[in-house]
């Protein structure tokens, strides 16, 4: 992967959710195709659901580091599923996958209140309705495509797919990477043993933590995606987050998830690579 210090920073062209679903002049529609054109990123950013979002992707770290048996029930009470396997703790990231069906795609709405529900209740329907989201803004730029160049082409391909996949992706720490390998042990021994195996002590937690809290150099933030094979990748503004610990909390479960927060990007950046074919 590229240094951080070696990259270079993007400006995205935003624009509001209402100059893209119906972008009142031709300016408009003439800056959002320049934005487009082959010779430059192709990225467009468009502030739209970030409660919605806050709440859904605070979600994957939970869900990647749940014991094996209860993420499969959660998984598959919410019909998602994963294109990497989970029970490898050293995975570097894990992600969790939906078909979203065009046919049932809802309009962006302003009020999310009724996606929230204790923990994975509502997981499913959250992972939808920022789903929808998502995808609708898809359409809304198609349309505009297929106004610049004529015809209904583009809309219409979307329409044929039948379906998207949405992906809810956490990509490990190296705090997280020691705790799926700490469950990993743990499940092996509780098999043999009862489950007799030692947490990690306040000062090793203490360790990570710093390790983790300190913004060296040694953090690689980048975060690698890709085109998939769809007509358009929507992502959302990725969150960080970053553990909160205190020399009175040594427990047992030093870094349980009310110990994280969500933190600005520590560049400031998104942190996102952009696919480069010539690399």
């Amino acid at each position: 992967m590229m240094e951080m210090e070696e990259a270079e920073t993007i400006d995205l062209y935003e624009l509001q959710y209402s100059d893209l679903s119906s972008p009142s002049t031709s300016s408009m529609v003439d800056s959002i195709m320049e934005a487009l054109e082959p010779t430059v990123p192709g990225l467009l950013a468009v502030p739209i659901a970030s409660n919605l979002r806050s709440h859904l992707l605070s979600l994957s770290r939970k869900l990647a580091l749940l014991d094996l048996d209860t993420r499969k029930l959660v998984l598959k009470e919410h019909n998602l599923g994963s294109d990497v396997p989970l029970r490898n703790p050293d995975r570097s990231v894990s992600p969790f996958a939906m078909q979203l069906k065009y046919a049932k795609s809802q309009h962006v709405q302003q009020t999310v209140s009724e996606c929230y529900g204790m923990e994975f209740e509502n997981l499913g329907r959250s992972f939808k309705e920022l789903g929808f989201c998502m995808m609708e803004l898809g359409f809304c730029l198609a349309r505009i495509c297929d106004k610049a160049i004529g015809g209904n082409e583009l809309e219409q391909s979307l329409l044929d797919s039948c379906a998207a996949k949405g992906r809810l992706i956490h990509h490990h720490s190296h705090l997280d990477a020691l705790l799926l390998k700490q469950h990993e042990r743990s499940r092996a021994t509780s098999k043999r043993r009862g489950n007799n195996v030692k947490p990690l002590e306040g000062s090793e937690s203490n360790s990570i933590a710093s390790n983790v809290n300190s913004g060296g150099n040694h953090l690689n933030l980048w975060q690698q995606w890709h085109y998939d094979y769809g007509i358009f990748t929507v992502l959302t503004t990725p969150l960080f987050i970053l553990p909160s610990y205190s020399e009175t909390s040594k427990t047992e479960d030093t870094f349980s998830e009310s110990c994280f927060g969500e933190c600005p990007s520590p560049t400031g950046h998104t942190c996102l690579q952009i696919y480069d074919p010539n690399k």
